[in-house]
C-alpha cells in the first residue's frame, strides 16, 4: 500500500511540476502557394495538438493545451535525420474571448456526401445574406476515417476565415483526418493537400521553472 500510495505521489508531482506531451500521429500538408503545414497529434487526446506553419527560415510552432489553456511556442530545427525543438515562450489563452452563444448561423449551407465507410466530403457555403441567393464563401473539405475517435479535429482550423465560431456552425465528425481542403473566397481559389500521415513517437515536456509567459 505505501508503494502504492508513493506512486501516486510521485505522478501526482510530476504532473504539478511538469508539462508533457507525447505525440504518436505526424500530418502534413502542402499548400497552394508552395508553403506547408505541420501537426502531431496524441490519437488518445483531444486536449493538445502541435501545429508548426512554414515560415521560412524557420518552422515555427506551437503546442495548442485546450486543458491548461495555454499556447507553448516552438522552433523546429532540422539536425541530421532528427527534428530538435527549441523552447521559446508560452502565452495563456482566454478561453471566453470570442463569445458563440448568439452565433447567428441563417446565412450557410452545410451539405455532406458519403462516399465510402471510411471516406466523406463537406461542404459548407456562406451567402452574403439569408436570403442564400449569392455565394460569399466557399470550401470543401475531404475527410477519411482513422482508427481513434479522441485525435484532436483540425479540420476546423481550415475553415476559420468562415467564422471564429465555426465549430458551432458546422460539425466535423470525430475520428477523421483532412486529406484535401479546397476554398473559393474573393473569387480567389485555394487548394490544401496531405502529403504524409504516418506514426511518430515524440515527447515534449517543460518544467514549471522552464515556462516563459508572455502577454
Amino acid at each position: 500500500m505505501k508503494k502504492i500510495i508513493m506512486c501516486f505521489y510521485l505522478f501526482f508531482l510530476q504532473n504539478i511540476f511538469c508539462q508533457e506531451y507525447l505525440f504518436d500521429t505526424f500530418l502534413e500538408y502542402n499548400k497552394q502557394d508552395g508553403t506547408f503545414d505541420i501537426f502531431m497529434m496524441n490519437s488518445a487526446s483531444e486536449d493538445y495538438v502541435y501545429y508548426c506553419y512554414n515560415n521560412k527560415p524557420e518552422l515555427k510552432g506551437k503546442i495548442v493545451d485546450k486543458k491548461r489553456n495555454v499556447h507553448h511556442y516552438y522552433v523546429m530545427k532540422k539536425n541530421d535525420n532528427l527534428i530538435d525543438f527549441e523552447y521559446l515562450f508560452s502565452k495563456k489563452i482566454d478561453v471566453n474571448k470570442n463569445d458563440c452563444i448568439n452565433i447567428k448561423n441563417e446565412k450557410f449551407e452545410i451539405n455532406t456526401i458519403i462516399i465510402d465507410s471510411v471516406n466523406q466530403s463537406i461542404e459548407v457555403i456562406e451567402y452574403t445574406n439569408k436570403k442564400k441567393k449569392k455565394v460569399y464563401k466557399k470550401g470543401i473539405v475531404t475527410l477519411k476515417k482513422i482508427d481513434s475517435n479522441n485525435i484532436p479535429n483540425i479540420a476546423y482550423g481550415y475553415f476559420s476565415h468562415f467564422s471564429n465560431c465555426i465549430h458551432k456552425i458546422v460539425s466535423f465528425p470525430k475520428g477523421y483526418i483532412p486529406l484535401n481542403i479546397k476554398t473559393n473566397y474573393n473569387n480567389k481559389q485555394s487548394s490544401i493537400n496531405i502529403t504524409q500521415n504516418k506514426k511518430i513517437n515524440t515527447l515534449l515536456s517543460l518544467k514549471q521553472e522552464q515556462i516563459n509567459y508572455k502577454q
